[in-house]
């Protein structure tokens, strides 16, 4: 029996929504290149085009509930997109929505389709399974593979804060020993001479030995600092930025709202810290730790004030030496 035409109209419907399913595709893949953050729109999108593709299947394969039961949510979608889009009433929205699902409905069970439908149902048992096949694998990817992908993004995220979060607290430990060091100075009694270490790492160790306490941090968290030494009396200074972040750079007052580049430590034979390329922790001579992505990092985040001046001797303690902020030259301490 060949299909009739109140089948075949149908199936035009059905072949519209996966041509407007792959449009979808399209335009989401547009806005993942432009927000890369929006890439879980993409396993919708694709979601959607196996729910489509499965309603035409199922038509053809006479499984004619399988067709009508997801295009009644597709009919509401629809509406609501195009009332959205035209800005139209809701009403008319509900009426075009209504007219999506009752024109298939009755097409569907005219006497004709029925005979059609009732020769079709005659297939193998494995036909009706792979139909059904095709929706339970839609249902999955609409609704529960989106969930498992975001709770695993969700726990990166975390993982990658939670990071975050410890050198910011070592940063702000670590500035209590440089406090500590500089009013020990004041006092004229033992301190730690920066001008005694080659490098930050140096001078990280040197501190905690000197205040007597058990070092119960990883050893990143002492070989990543850029450390200010002679800092202006100013709250808002950068006394402890992370390696990733050239110190001559941030206090450039060149271009407050430009982007600064954050570069892994690897490159020049420091220790990598997971996420020196995606985010940079600075401790301010107050003891406010900012924690700031990538997209963010610029003068104008970190100085909303204007950017401080420094003094005529101070210098950053790098992990690979000095850094003088008068000449903005790298000098490698002998």
């Amino acid at each position: 029996m060949k299909k009739p035409i109140p089948v075949k109209i149908v199936e035009v419907l059905g072949w519209v929504y996966v041509a407007l399913s792959f449009l979808a595709v399209i335009g989401v893949t547009v806005l993942v290149s432009i927000r890369p953050s929006e890439w879980p729109s993409i396993i919708f999108a694709f979601a959607l085009v196996s729910l489509t593709v499965g309603m035409v299947v199922a038509l053809r394969r006479g499984r004619r509930v399988w067709f009508l039961l997801p295009n009644a949510f597709l009919s509401y979608v629809v509406a609501m997109i195009v009332v959205s889009s035209l800005s139209m009433p809701t009403l008319l929205g509900l009426l075009l929505s209504g007219v999506l699902i009752v024109v298939p409905i009755t097409f569907l069970h005219l006497k004709s389709a029925k005979q059609w439908f009732n020769e079709m149902s005659g297939n193998e048992d494995s036909v009706r399974f792979g139909c059904m096949g095709i929706f339970c694998a839609t249902a999955f990817g609409i609704l529960v593979l989106p969930l498992i992908i975001d709770t695993v993004v969700s726990a990166r995220m975390s993982l990658f804060y939670s990071k975050m979060n410890a050198y910011a607290v070592f940063g702000r430990d670590l500035r209590r020993h440089l406090d500590m060091n500089r009013q020990s100075r004041k006092e004229e009694q033992s301190w730690v001479d920066p001008a005694s270490c080659t490098n930050s790492t140096q001078f990280v160790r040197a501190l905690f030995e000197k205040a007597g306490e058990e070092w119960n941090y990883p050893d990143s968290c002492s070989e990543i600092w850029n450390i200010a030494v002679n800092p202006p009396d100013d709250d808002s200074f950068p006394l402890l930025i992370t390696s990733n972040l050239n110190p001559c750079d941030l206090l450039s007052k060149k271009n407050v709202e430009r982007a600064l580049v954050l570069t892994c430590p690897k490159s020049w034979g420091g220790t990598c810290f997971e996420f020196c390329e995606k985010a940079a922790v600075v401790v301010h001579q107050d003891g406010f730790a900012r924690l700031v992505k990538r997209k963010y990092v610029h003068p104008r985040i970190f100085f909303p004030n204007g950017v401080p001046k420094p003094r005529p001797d101070t210098y950053y303690l790098t992990p690979t030496g000095r850094v003088d902020l008068v000449s903005l030259e790298q000098v490698k301490a002998s």
